[in-house]
């Protein structure tokens, strides 16, 4: 758990963060969005950072 933490100071993992978070609410700016449109985007953010958090090639960084 302690590692999950620190991976969090990765400015890899804030850029890749924001990048898809910012592209996500582009989307999300349509009128008529259904509710499966809203979980589909915030499960592609919330994959998406989990997935940098937990990126091995990134891991010497730390």
């Amino acid at each position: 758990m302690k590692e999950f933490l620190e991976r969090l100071k990765s400015p890899v993992v804030w850029s890749v963060a924001i990048t898809v978070t910012i592209a996500q609410l582009e989307q999300l700016q349509c009128t008529d969005m259904t509710a499966k449109q809203v979980l589909t985007a915030a499960m592609i953010i919330a994959l998406t950072v989990f997935g940098a958090i937990n990126n091995p090639t990134d891991r010497d960084n730390i």
